[in-house]
């Protein structure tokens, strides 16, 4: 089956290749009978002229009731219901000229006719996919191509160009997808994000959604709402846990984006220049995470220890003076000045300070 090939370059993300198969009625179209067959298992098949004729009529009228005006070429690409990765989602952009929209659905074949998949109303698919053409020909979004998960930036700033279009399309009475579900979708979608895994939750998403629901959004103002997302602050949270069963003492845990170790091995390279006049550092167990801080009478004031996966948090304090307590705290801020560094107490805890003492001949630094 012969074709003609026609690359479509944008400004943001990557360009691709379209091949015209067909042209009905102005469009270009483009399918692949392989992959029909091999998802479909629909061998030798191919659309029917008046499916086509459907398809692209349908366009027009979608087009019309949103003021989309007609661009130079229209580039249609059918692919296969259960294609793999991002080529099986329904897609919509521009090329850089602003000359042509492309638009890619996933297709069905029910008794050899083509059938267009949409999760909500029956047009739902075609009125969220040509928005984002509307907004890139009026200027709020530049013509943009494949975004990959290596740019977790881009990716978040199309997820939330959905809540502009969906609140724009409910005001404006037209088939949309409901709030609630944008919410969770688009949840859904930014958590698994590369760098994002661990910072973005429900109640986020949920007040950017209240920010951008029905307003036209430009790029530059998602693109500030992502950055912010993605700068989050580092933070170290200690709170006490429970009360110790041998000796009384609080054992305290610690929360933190930076990473438990490497908090760790920060603050045990540089404990012995911070440590106040009198005391010193001990280690407990030869080539072991295992640390305590000892005054000068052999009296132990502080215990901080770490062992990969034994607990569900791996770093553990114990303070058996109270008054090393704040020092700790200084300490720790001085190893991390830009980290928002909180401690929580057990409340009506009434911790043992034993301040029991160790020899100090041996393991000192």
């Amino acid at each position: 089956m012969s074709s003609r090939h026609f690359i479509i370059e944008v400004e943001v993300g990557s360009g691709f290749a379209f091949n015209i198969v067909e042209e009905v009625d102005g469009f270009w179209i483009d399918y692949d009978p392989e992959q029909f067959e091999l998802h479909l298992g629909l061998k030798g098949w191919r659309p029917l002229k008046n499916d086509l004729r459907w398809l692209v009529g349908l366009i027009k009228k979608v087009m019309k009731d949103l003021d989309i005006r007609a661009p130079r070429h229209f580039a249609l690409e059918l692919v296969p219901i259960g294609m793999l990765g991002g080529w099986g989602n329904p897609s919509c952009c521009m090329d850089k000229r602003r000359e042509v929209i492309y638009l890619r659905l996933a297709a069905n074949v029910v008794e050899g006719h083509l059938a267009i998949l949409s999760e909500y109303q029956g047009e739902y698919i075609f009125y969220h996919e040509l928005m984002h053409a509307k907004d890139c020909l009026e200027g709020r979004f530049p013509s943009a191509g494949l975004f990959e998960d290596k740019n977790p930036e881009l990716v978040l700033i199309e997820s939330l160009f959905h809540f502009s279009i969906e609140g724009r399309l409910e005001k404006w009475d037209k088939p949309h997808e409901p709030r609630e579900k944008t919410i969770e979708n688009e949840y859904r979608w930014a958590s698994e994000l590369r760098g994002l895994k661990k910072t973005i939750t429900k109640e986020f998403i949920r007040d950017l959604c209240d920010k951008l629901w029905g307003r036209e959004v430009t790029f530059q103002e998602a693109r500030s709402l992502s950055r912010d997302m993605m700068r989050e602050p580092s933070y170290i949270r200690i709170w006490a846990e429970e009360h110790h069963p041998r000796g009384g003492d609080l054992h305290y845990h610690m929360d933190t984006n930076l990473g438990q170790k490497r908090v760790f091995k920060r603050f045990e390279k540089k404990l012995v220049e911070m440590l106040p006049e009198g005391f010193t550092k001990r280690y407990y167990f030869i080539g072991t995470d295992d640390i305590g801080v000892i005054d000068k009478k052999g009296r132990q004031h502080m215990h901080i220890y770490y062992r990969q996966r034994r607990f569900p948090h791996n770093l553990h304090i114990t303070f058996l003076r109270p008054t090393f307590r704040p020092v700790f705290l200084e300490m720790l801020r001085k190893c991390f000045p830009k980290a928002k560094i909180t401690l929580e107490e057990l409340e009506g805890a009434k911790p043992n300070f034993d301040g029991r003492r160790f020899p100090l001949k041996t393991g000192s630094g």
